[in-house]
C-alpha cells in the first residue's frame, strides 16, 4: 500500500498486479510502471516475509524466471524487501522512486 501511495504522490503511472503478457511467464509483478522520462516499462516486486525460507526460495525462482524473459534487476526490475520486523524503510522507497522513476 505504501509503494502505491508514493507512486501516486510522485505522479508515476502504474498498474497493480497486472499480467505481463508473456504466455509462459505465470508470475505477476506487484507493480508495472511506465517511467515518465523515457516511457520504459519498469516492474517492481516488493518481497515480505524474509524470515520464511520457502517464500524466499519461491521468490528466487520467480526472479530467475523474470531474468530468463529479459526482466532484470537494475535494468527494468526494482526489488524491495521488508525488514525482519515486517516493516520497510519509507525513505528508501522514496529514494528508489526518485532515482529510478523520476
Amino acid at each position: 500500500m505504501y509503494i502505491s501511495s508514493r507512486l501516486e504522490h510522485f505522479g508515476i503511472p502504474y498498474k497493480y498486479e497486472e499480467p505481463i503478457g508473456i504466455p509462459d511467464l505465470a508470475y505477476v509483478p506487484d507493480f508495472t510502471i511506465l517511467r515518465p522520462r523515457d516511457r520504459k516499462i519498469i516492474y517492481w516486486e516488493h518481497f515480505g516475509k524474509i524470515d520464511d525460507n520457502e517464500y524466499i526460495n519461491d521468490n528466487i525462482r520467480k526472479v530467475s524466471k523474470y531474468i530468463e524473459y529479459g526482466i532484470t534487476p537494475w535494468d527494468n526490475l526494482i526489488m524491495t524487501y521488508n525488514n525482519k520486523r515486517g516493516g520497510y524503510d519509507g525513505r528508501l522507497i522514496d529514494a528508489m522512486i526518485k532515482g529510478w522513476l523520476i
